[in-house]
């Protein structure tokens, strides 16, 4: 029975942890998920509809480097990635990232990859990652789609 309590422990936990919610406000999706997220690796994937087929669409921007985004310099240095709780609403911004050239920058940004923000329009397809267990072994997917005009 002491080897069954431990299985029956995780088993009703599970059992009560309850279902993402979403809100949608002006140009982004937010995610209430009771779970856990793999800290500076997680990404949410966004796809639009065209025709029949889903297109994924490029709202990431790359970790450990530095770039420009709308012609402002960032630095992303996230390095440590660990299985944390989510503790926040997920906000997902309804955006794609269009590299582009960059031209009219000052002298040194442009040894960056540059990028735009484009808002996304039509039908489309969100997908959260997020794990039930504090080890981040089994994933889990959060998908809302949505008509956004």
């Amino acid at each position: 029975m002491k080897r069954l309590l431990p299985l029956l422990f995780l088993l009703l936990l599970t059992a009560c942890t309850p279902e993402p919610t979403y809100t949608i406000e002006e140009n982004k999706v937010i995610a209430n998920i009771v779970g856990y997220e793999e800290a500076c690796l997680d990404h949410t994937n966004i796809y639009t509809l065209e025709g029949e087929e889903w297109v994924w669409v490029n709202n990431y921007l790359p970790k450990r480097t530095e770039y420009t985004l709308d012609g402002e310099y960032n630095i992303n240095m996230c390095d440590l990635a660990t299985c944390v709780p989510i503790e926040y609403l997920i906000e997902v911004n309804l955006i794609e990232y269009v590299e582009v050239t960059p031209e009219g920058l000052a002298g040194w940004l442009m040894e960056f990859p540059a990028y735009e923000t484009s808002y996304l329009e039509g039908q489309l397809k969100v997908e959260i990652p997020y794990y039930k267990d504090e080890y981040c072994m089994n994933q889990e997917i959060f998908t809302v789609e949505l008509t956004q005009e």
